[in-house]
């Protein structure tokens, strides 16, 4: 198994080092068994959305479908729902993630947003 990191993907995604973008596009196309851990996700929307690449959150989802997608590349079972409440709601990757874990579960939180998305049970009064 290969785990594929954040500075990777994003080499590979904006292109700016052409060398790099290239190795890890050879990669890809040559490889089955890459890895990408859950933490890579709100690194990735971090990064992209930051003041250095400044992409649209639509860019970013249009990323994270494609990794989900891509049959080289293997996410946890979490992070295909959690790509889906990236695209429907406005929370951000990580609480997606949460909100994904939590599906249908109990959950101690007070953000009102992220138990509405997960449909959890709230196990703290607001």
């Amino acid at each position: 198994m290969i785990i594929l990191d954040t500075s990777a993907l994003i080499r590979y995604f904006v292109k700016d080092d052409l060398r790099k973008a290239s190795e890890v596009k050879k990669l890809i196309a040559t490889k089955k068994n890459i890895y990408i851990p859950d933490v890579v996700f709100p690194e990735l929307e971090y990064v992209l959305t930051g003041s250095v690449y400044q992409r649209t959150r639509e860019d970013v989802t249009k990323t994270f479908t494609f990794i989900c997608a891509c049959d080289a590349m293997t996410v946890s079972s979490y992070i295909y729902r959690a790509v889906i409440y990236y695209e429907q709601s406005q929370l951000d990757m990580a609480d997606c993630i949460i909100a994904s874990v939590a599906h249908n579960e109990n959950i101690a939180s007070f953000d009102k947003k992220l138990i509405q998305v997960s449909e959890a049970s709230p196990v703290l009064k607001p």
